[in-house]
């Protein structure tokens, strides 16, 4: 691991935590690698012991650029000093808690520099030389997201920052899956700002945008269907763009559907292999999933649907690429399942599942189901 120097530790602006608990620190740099890792996650509370067997414990977490996060290390019992140093990807010691040694530690408020894989070292004032020892409880928050250009969205974060002629455009990321429905709302906070968005794929090609909302001159992106996995950048910025003259500051908002898009449409059709049962859910607000599965001439495929819960009346329908249903089932597969036996295809290529309930749009049933798909030769 690489070394830290004395000025990468003094990470609070006109403070620095005594020249013992640094050099500490410090001695830490070097050794604590070699320590066995956990993981820690947002929300989770871990819990664990600092003694004479165990001076120190190692836990890692995936950090997003921009994340504001918050640590909390408690001690629950023994007379443990508790010393609480965050590290970034490289081994870097990035930030202290806000205090000394104690029973309890905080490091708060602190905005991570990139997105990586982030390392939290639990200790006792003294690591390995140290004398005390006791029983801790180690959280890890996010408690927001920098507003600083570059810094990367979750679903439901909103940031607020300023257009002006220094900084006509400012860029967010976020990372979404194939089939999520996403919207991006751009809201004048203050000043004369006609907002403007785009998004972008990492292609960097444009794949929405808007300039004025309907009756109002804020911007938004709504109910937009992501096409691929990967990450998108946001473009925030104001009609004209460089050449444009309103100014202001904006609230920015990204934010995604109950549903995914994945299985509402043949274009977004979700991957039935043979084989592999696959559950779902039919309700009012999504009556028909949409399943995919390559074919061949002359093979004969089985599709099953099966209820798992609640009162669902299966319905089951094979289509071709195009949606033209083929051939359809009710009761066949016992009780009320579903159930396609023995279907002969007519062609080779892509075939649609329609996984549904008895009457469809006008049916009163909902509940789980299982889909399987078995293809003989």
């Amino acid at each position: 691991m690489s070394s830290v120097s004395l000025a990468a530790c003094c990470v609070r602006v006109g403070r620095c935590l005594p020249l013992l608990l640094l050099g500490i620190a410090l001695a830490l740099c070097s050794t604590w690698g070699a320590a066995a890792q956990e993981p820690l996650s947002y929300g989770a509370a871990l819990h664990g012991q600092v003694n004479d067997t165990q001076p120190r414990g190692v836990f890692t977490f995936d950090g997003l650029r921009g994340d504001v996060i918050s640590l909390t290390m408690l001690v629950t019992s023994g007379d443990l000093e508790a010393l609480l140093l965050l590290f970034d990807s490289g081994g870097h010691l990035i930030d202290l808690p806000d205090e000394a040694p104690g029973r309890d530690v905080r490091i708060s408020s602190f905005i991570l520099p990139t997105s990586a894989v982030y390392s939290v070292v639990v200790t006792r004032f003294g690591d390995r030389l140290g004398t005390t020892s006791g029983a801790f409880t180690l959280t890890l928050e996010r408690v927001g997201v920098s507003s600083q250009q570059g810094s990367v969205l979750r679903y439901g974060d909103s940031v607020y920052n300023t257009i002006d002629d220094g900084a006509p455009r400012i860029f967010y990321s976020f990372q979404a899956a194939r089939g999520d429905i996403i919207s991006v709302q751009m809201q004048r906070a203050s000043g004369d700002l006609d907002p403007t968005i785009q998004i972008v794929n990492s292609r960097s090609e444009v794949i929405a945008e808007n300039d004025d909302r309907p009756g109002s001159t804020d911007a938004a992106v709504s109910g937009y269907t992501v096409r691929d996995d990967g990450v998108y950048v946001i473009v925030a910025s104001r009609y004209g763009e460089e050449a444009g003259e309103s100014q202001g500051a904006f609230v920015l908002t990204l934010s995604t559907g109950e549903e995914s898009g994945l299985g509402g449409s043949a274009e977004f059709a979700i991957t039935l292999e043979p084989g592999t049962p696959v559950r779902g859910r039919i309700a009012d607000t999504r009556v028909t999933q949409v399943y995919r599965f390559e074919g061949r001439a002359g093979q004969r495929v089985t599709v099953r649907m099966d209820r798992r819960g609640g009162d669902i009346d299966p319905l089951v329908v094979i289509a071709d690429s195009r949606g033209r249903e083929l051939i359809q089932d009710d009761d066949t597969g016992g009780g009320q399942n579903a159930a396609i036996i023995d279907f002969l295809l007519p062609a080779d290529g892509a075939y649609l599942v329609l996984a549904t309930r008895f009457e469809r749009e006008a049916g009163k049933t909902a509940g789980e189901y299982e889909l399987s798909l078995t293809v003989a030769n």
